[in-house]
């Protein structure tokens, strides 16, 4: 590895890495969180409706095999629990926007990608719509997920 590399590797990698978002301590990942920060999050657990979403035990709910809904699948990756609930309500009415990075990597390691059409939003209410019209991290933010189709 030539000099200029090796700078490269140390700067960015080294002095320019920020500390875990939960703890603080100095060895974090891309994610922005360090590894016994990551495993102590609230994980949704691998049994889940292919529909919904909830915890279920067969393929499909009782729910969603009564009453279908309009959509033909979706995904959870967390609990709505500390410290996630904390984290997104920092992200939404904190402007702490250097989250943005972190939530859409979290998602993007565990959508099954070559599934996925399309990642979108969950609507708002026009009147929270209208009081955060000028927070620009309301758009899909081109780091979040991108589809591969083969």
């Amino acid at each position: 590895m030539n000099n200029r590399l090796k700078f490269n590797h140390l700067f960015f990698d080294g002095l320019l890495r920020s500390p875990c978002l939960l703890c603080i301590t100095p060895n974090s990942s891309a994610l922005g969180l360090c590894q016994p920060c990551l495993d102590d999050l609230p994980w949704l657990p691998d049994a889940l409706c292919s529909q919904c979403a909830l915890p279920c035990i067969d393929k499909v709910c009782g729910h969603c095999l009564s009453d279908p809904p309009y959509f033909d699948a979706c995904y959870g990756v967390f609990s709505y629990q500390f410290p996630i609930s904390a984290l997104l309500q920092d992200y939404k009415y904190g402007s702490k926007l250097h989250l943005a990075r972190s939530f859409a990597l979290l998602l993007k390691n565990r959508l099954p990608l070559h599934t996925v059409d399309t990642v979108i939003a969950m609507p708002m209410h026009p009147q929270r719509l209208k009081e955060r019209a000028s927070i620009k991290h309301w758009k899909l933010r081109a780091c979040s997920v991108q589809s591969k189709h083969a």
